[in-house]
């Protein structure tokens, strides 16, 4: 019985180290394999956010393209109201040229409007500072709402001989991305402007135009630009204002002042990674 029990202590003695070392190896192999999925969870968002930033850039310059050929148009052909229906057609936006003397021909007129250089409330685009800011060179202006077309719009304006040519694009005919470019589930896109305010949060369209802290209060525009900072190298981190844990990256999009992040809620990642080791 004595000779039964020290076998059995020299048993135990003997492989529970190298039963707590094969333990040790496959923990250790576990937080290996979930530390290298969580790095490529973030080179593959990455990727992701470079795409959608090119493709945001891609829209921006194809508009201001638009505006330059209209403007190589003569001024006569250019105020005729098929002309600017037709262009507004086919660009899928609002073209309006704003003269010196304060009418204003616009494809969204009616054909009394049209005829009058102007439309029925009172409206002086001199006033605005689009009219005030126009040069010969193609800008595009922030996000702002429109309250002759009652909606969102982003426009690109270019001065040409005595007034001001225009193009208004509506942000719910904005192409985000290409078609084949598909954002993952777990993922939400906001697109800010260069006043960080909200162009696109996800599907929601209500806090278009607000800034981001009404979005959530740490997305203050100090932390915008430290989480562009830091996606080259790596996640932020943060804590929402509904106590979930998310992972936001971003990047610029160059020229415009506008920036592009994707949220991602930590526990649903993590799931998704504890599902596939």
């Amino acid at each position: 019985m004595i000779l039964r029990s020290l076998k059995a202590k020299i048993f135990i003695l003997t492989f529970t180290p190298l039963l707590l070392f094969f333990l040790a190896i496959i923990i250790n192999t576990h937080v290996f394999q979930k530390q290298q999925t969580v790095e490529d969870t973030y080179a593959f968002f990455r990727s992701v956010v470079g795409n959608y930033t090119s493709s945001v850039e891609k829209w921006q310059s194809g508009r201001a393209n638009m505006i330059q050929n209209i403007a190589r148009i003569s001024k006569a052909e250019l105020i005729t109201q098929n002309f600017l229906q037709a262009t507004s057609d086919a660009y899928k936006a609002d073209v309006y040229f704003a003269q010196d003397d304060g009418k204003i021909y616009a494809s969204d007129q009616s054909d009394e409007e049209f005829a009058q250089g102007t439309y029925e409330d009172p409206y002086d685009p001199r006033e605005e500072p689009w009219f005030k800011n126009a040069n010969d060179k193609v800008f595009m202006d922030d996000l702002d709402f429109d309250e002759t077309v009652d909606d969102w719009v982003v426009s690109w304006i270019i001065r040409k001989e005595d007034g001001v040519l225009g193009l208004d694009v509506h942000i719910g005919d904005m192409d985000l991305a290409d078609k084949n470019l598909k954002l993952p589930s777990s993922g939400k896109l906001l697109l800010v402007d260069s006043h960080d305010n909200v162009i696109i949060w996800h599907d929601n369209n209500k806090l278009r135009g607000k800034p981001t802290t009404e979005l959530d209060p740490s997305l203050t525009g100090d932390f915008l630009a430290r989480i562009i900072k830091d996606t080259p190298t790596k996640l932020t981190e943060f804590t929402s204002a509904a106590g979930n844990s998310i992972w936001i990256l971003g990047a610029p999009v160059n020229g415009t002042g506008w920036k592009l992040y994707i949220c991602l809620d930590q526990d649903t990642v993590l799931a998704s990674l504890h599902r596939s080791i």
